[in-house]
């Protein structure tokens, strides 16, 4: 069963509120009531995922133009839509003011009950497909976290392979230069083609112990 949709109602009015709700009652929604701007912003920092707030414009202390700039100003509330509701036909600095500070929408009073529902239902839509865009998102972004693992893994797996493979080497050329080494004292003999391959090997072992030195520590990392 998919979780309710948080509605914010807002007026200083209980009467109204009450007349929101009766309008807005469904068995989807899960409708919170704030009688005060301050009840309003306590309510958005307590309550997660508000789908939108239905405003009133006029109301005593704190009106919902301030309300609403204080709702936008935090970044956990900052992209929670709302309407707003007047009484009173409002001149154009107003509405404009109003869209200034995160307006979507106005409704006049009294509130007819076909607009409100249509204008909610909307809003309810628009805040679904956002969270299915964020469970999207969410999910690429494990999948792709997966991926680059295994290839981490991969390619750690191969370095160590190489790294594996280089250290029998080096340990192979090291028996070899031994055993040279001991012949050539066995025979005391110097040879200056001999001598100069043992220094080619020793030069040579010496390049393959700093490779392997190398790789491990990319291997490891």
């Amino acid at each position: 069963m998919s979780a309710k949709v948080k509605i914010l109602l807002v007026d200083d009015k209980e009467n109204n509120l009450k007349a929101l709700a009766a309008v807005l009652d469904n068995e989807n929604y899960q409708l919170l009531m704030a009688r005060s701007g301050k009840e309003a912003i306590r309510y958005t920092l307590m309550e997660d995922d508000i789908a939108f707030i239905i405003l009133d414009v006029q109301m005593p202390g704190m009106d919902g133009f301030e309300t609403a700039e204080l709702i936008q100003s935090r970044t956990k509330t900052a992209n929670i839509p709302f309407i707003f509701l007047t009484a009173a036909f409002l001149d154009e600095d107003s509405i404009d003011k109003g869209y200034q500070v995160g307006a979507f929408d106005y409704i006049l009073k009294p509130v007819l009950p076909a607009i409100l529902k249509s204008k909610v239902a909307i809003f309810v839509r628009l805040f679904k497909l956002n969270q299915e865009k964020l469970k999207l998102e969410v999910s690429f972004e494990v999948e792709r976290s997966e991926i680059l693992s295994q290839q981490v893994k991969s390619e750690n797996k191969r370095l160590s392979d190489v790294v594996e493979v280089l250290t029998e080497l080096n340990q192979s050329l090291k028996i070899q230069q031994r055993e040279l080494s001991d012949e050539l004292k066995t025979q005391n003999i110097k040879r200056p083609d001999e001598h100069n391959l043992m220094i080619r090997n020793a030069s040579l072992i010496e390049k393959i112990t700093s490779l392997s030195t190398s790789l491990g520590k990319k291997s490891i990392n």
